[in-house]
């Protein structure tokens, strides 16, 4: 912050607002006897951050990197099937702080078919 009422927020971040984060994804799509068929993993890396404007130290949330993947098989050119997880080594994390701190979400699988036209 570069202006503020309060002398003791210039100068440090937004609250909740991580100052690094970033992401990558791959994925593969099968050709021959397994056309169709698709799988895809990635990771997700968020730097530390605070839950108020004067960088409590009690509220700082520590960095954490998730890992997610899926897979899908296209059963025609129109229908898709496909498994999401997220979070698959199931790390436990706080994902933020305010007053109170919270973890973030645990393992979760989502499944998904869909039609495209």
């Amino acid at each position: 912050m570069t202006k503020s009422g309060e002398d003791a927020e210039i100068g440090k971040r937004f609250p909740e607002q991580p100052l690094q984060q970033a992401s990558g994804w791959v994925n593969y799509a099968f050709q021959g006897a397994l056309s169709g068929l698709s799988v895809g993993t990635g990771v997700r890396y968020v730097g530390s951050s605070y839950g108020d404007k004067t960088e409590n130290p009690n509220l700082k949330v520590p960095a954490y990197t998730l890992w997610d993947a899926m897979i899908a098989y296209d059963f025609t050119k129109d229908w898709r099937f496909q498994v999401n997880a997220t979070n698959l080594s199931n790390r436990e994390y706080v994902s933020v702080c305010d007053y109170w701190c919270y973890y973030g979400e645990g393992r979760v699988f989502n499944a998904n078919l869909s039609y495209r036209w």
